[in-house]
């Protein structure tokens, strides 16, 4: 191919429009279809926003980074990103600065934030612009100081603050961390932008992976580490409080052994689900649930099988023999097997309950008091259904099993589906909804009904 500027200035006057074509063609987005643009809007990234719904406020965290995105929109309906195209800027870079690619993560690492990343460094207020070639779109931010910070454990399948704000590591295990903000009344999982660090270093007793929050027990010891979440540039930490702060110890492990989730079930009904917990006892004798870092198996897996720690009834039969494993530290260890019978029967009612999150469950009440969960919080409440079948006497926990639904979703919201199945929080203070469990599978009652108070 003949390149046009070798030519004669005649030959490049008659060229100048195909390279203007050209170069307009090679722009990615509507642009290089010659469109006029009309309107720049901006948007949370990974939000797809019309033209009429542009964000223009914002309310955010000290020292908790957002990032936003442009879109813009040319006259003939279509649409492109420009969130790296144009320029971004705030009139208060001493409350928000805003990235256009050239702001680093944390001095000196060479890594920098996104091109429309807010970096909030003081509380405040401030505009920030999206710009591009005189079309400017603007959006109000608004920054908050967390009214506190607070550090949770994952137990179960929840992030909660352990009893005491203390808990015991066995040696080997793994604890995973969360880290919350709190900001006008609304809990947020800020998790993704700590940093994690132990207050005082003691690789021999424990480590924490400073990116995830991830602890890892190495070795036994007295001394109570405390797990530090930072938020670069900022120094506000979780234990800028230090009511916040959670202490641990490493202890060794004396044994382990299998707690079924429903101790009063005399069989397994098919299609039914059942986590069969692994509990390890500690040197100070508190227990630590290990399920998610043992072994679990069935000594028939066309009678009842596992997928991780939860079993799951496949056909009528049994008993099959239940048996878990672990090894940590350098020790193996085995719990006493269980056998679990399965059985084959027809769900005639459901009936629904509530109790606390972590309270153990053996069956529904004949009354009990309504239901509450606090506004803006990330503890649920936990809902229960149980099913009565055709035997006339056998009933079974089936919260995993039937469909949960929430009359007022933007009042409170339920878990439909897998470990948090039942578990309601509550968005708008003050409001009372109706939480249903359902199933298709009853022949002469498929749902049951409940109220839940929004506090």
């Amino acid at each position: 191919m003949t390149c046009p500027f070798s030519k004669s200035p005649r030959a490049l006057r008659r060229a100048v429009p195909y390279v203007l074509a050209f170069l307009l063609a090679a722009c990615s987005g509507a642009v290089g279809q010659g469109n006029a643009p009309k309107v720049l809007v901006i948007s949370k990234s990974g939000v797809v926003p019309t033209e009429a719904s542009g964000l223009d406020s914002l309310r955010m965290y000290q020292c908790i980074p957002s990032v936003l995105a442009s879109t813009m929109f040319f006259q003939d309906g279509s649409s492109g990103t420009f969130t790296t195209r144009g320029t971004w800027s705030s009139s208060d870079p001493g409350t928000v600065e805003v990235s256009n690619g050239d702001i680093e993560v944390s001095a000196g690492s060479g890594t920098y934030y996104a091109a429309g990343t807010l970096v909030p460094v003081t509380s405040g207020d401030a505009i920030v612009t999206a710009d591009y070639d005189g079309i400017e779109a603007q959006i109000a931010i608004s920054i908050g100081t967390p009214q506190s910070i607070t550090v949770k454990t994952l137990q179960g399948s929840n992030y909660l603050v352990p009893t005491g704000n203390a808990f015991s590591l066995g040696v080997g295990t793994t604890q995973s961390l969360q880290v919350t903000a709190r900001l006008d009344g609304v809990e947020t999982d800020v998790t993704d932008y700590a940093t994690w660090s132990l207050q005082s270093a003691n690789d021999s007793e424990a480590t924490i992976a400073s990116a995830s929050g991830v602890i890892t027990a190495v070795g036994a010891g007295s001394q109570s580490l405390v797990p530090v979440a930072g938020f670069a540039p900022c120094t506000l930490t979780n234990i800028s409080d230090p009511s916040n702060a959670l202490g641990f110890t490493v202890q060794r492990i004396q044994g382990i052994a299998i707690e079924p989730e429903f101790s009063a079930n005399p069989q397994l009904i098919v299609g039914n689900t059942e986590k069969m917990n692994v509990q390890a006892t500690l040197d100070d004798g508190t227990e630590q649930d290990i399920s998610s870092l043992a072994t679990l198996s069935s000594s028939d897996t066309a009678i009842a099988a596992f997928s991780g720690y939860t079993l799951s009834a496949v056909a009528a039969g049994g008993p099959a023999i239940i048996g878990a494993s672990f090894a940590g530290g350098g020790v193996s260890y085995s719990a006493p097997s269980l056998t679990v019978s399965t059985a084959t029967a027809t769900l005639q009612t459901v009936s629904i309950c509530w109790t606390a999150l972590l309270d153990t469950f053996s069956g529904c009440p004949s009354s009990e008091d309504t239901a509450t969960v606090t506004a803006g919080s990330l503890t649920p409440v936990q809902f229960h259904a149980v099913g009565t079948y055709d035997t006339g006497t056998l009933t079974q926990d089936i919260t995993r099993q039937v469909s949960w639904a929430s009359s007022d979703t933007t009042a409170a919201t339920i878990t439909s589906s897998g470990s948090k199945a039942g578990q309601a929080l509550g968005i708008t203070e003050g409001a009372s909804v109706t939480i249903t469990g359902s199933d298709t599978g009853a022949a002469d009652v498929t749902s049951a009904q409940l109220q839940l108070l929004v506090q």
